[in-house]
């Protein structure tokens, strides 16, 4: 799972950049074409708490620069639950490669 922060979301789909630049993992570039899971979090609610937008979504096209992966992701499923797992604060979103 790569924390991420989303640059642009729309109804088909989003565009993404992972953490902060360094090293990145070749093996954790998204490839166009892999199923992804994208989780970004909502803002929290007082009567049900923090909300995430579940994606499963397919890499359309995803470039590094200075250790970052900029991604283009399509939505194939899209669905508002519970947080599985707390974000980093830095983050707004996880991006998971399936």
């Amino acid at each position: 799972m790569l924390d991420a922060t989303t640059l642009n979301l729309g109804r088909m789909g989003a565009l993404v950049v992972t953490g902060s630049s360094g090293y990145l993992d070749s093996k954790a570039i998204p490839q166009p074409g892999d199923p992804i899971r994208l989780e970004v979090a909502l803002p929290a609610h007082s009567g049900f708490g923090q909300r995430c937008l579940a994606c499963e979504a397919v890499a359309v096209r995803a470039t590094t620069h200075e250790g970052r992966c900029l991604v283009a992701l399509q939505f194939e499923r899209i669905e508002i639950r519970r947080l599985l797992a707390p974000l980093v604060a830095a983050a707004t979103s996880s991006l998971e490669v399936m």
